[in-house]
């Protein structure tokens, strides 16, 4: 008997295997086409909204530098309202915060912060959105307020832990608690080993603190 295999022996073998195989093959390669089609789709959808957003960025900074807040408002609320987990919608909401921040509006720049702090994944956004938030409400008088937001945002990125802490101990040292202020603006200073010469101002605030 022959060890090779007649062509219609094979051609039979053949047919089994299809018909065994054939089907979970075929699902296979419509799985990989309609994958490989998602894949390519989801990028070009995802660069699309990236590029659209990125323009009206362009178009919240080109009224703010010639000082049309309308437009400014118009720009910052289609990005909040399409694209509100996009970079260039925070980096936005950051201009309008300054605007409402200079014009000593406390309540609009707390509002815009605050979304900042609620939509942005990036930790270094959220806690720089936080320190300047901290900073509003201490001007705004609603210095317990501060205190909890600089320590929310020294909790979502330990890197801005020494700047968090100055802020507080401003905080403190706005309710009359030079103690605690005094606490707050050693231990900044151990943060930021090198203070002295990048923040003057931390020494001398340490000392009104130690001396008051």
């Amino acid at each position: 008997m022959s060890v090779y295999k007649t062509e219609e022996e094979q051609i039979d073998d053949l047919k089994r295997w299809i018909k065994s195989y054939g089907p979970s093959i075929l699902l296979g390669i419509v799985l990989a086409v309609v994958g490989l089609y998602g894949w390519r789709y989801w990028n070009t959808y995802q660069h699309n909204r990236a590029v659209k957003a990125s323009v009206l960025y362009q178009h919240a900074v080109d009224a703010y530098q010639t000082k049309h807040n309308d437009l400014l408002t118009e720009a910052v609320v289609t990005l909040q309202d399409k694209y509100p987990r996009s970079p260039y919608a925070q980096y936005a909401v950051f201009i309008q915060a300054k605007v409402a921040a200079d014009k000593e509006d406390y309540s609009a720049a707390d509002t815009s912060l605050s979304w900042i702090i609620a939509h942005s994944h990036d930790k270094n956004l959220k806690a720089i959105a936080g320190l300047r938030l901290g900073s509003v409400q201490i001007a705004n008088h609603q210095e317990k307020d501060a205190i909890k937001t600089l320590e929310e945002a020294a909790a979502a990125n330990p890197a801005f832990k020494g700047l968090a802490l100055i802020k507080i101990a401003d905080a403190y040292l706005a309710l009359g608690d030079t103690a605690s202020a005094k606490t707050n603006y050693d231990e900044a200073s151990k943060l930021l080993p090198d203070a002295g010469n990048t923040m003057p101002t931390l020494a001398l605030k340490l000392d009104n603190a130690t001396s008051t």
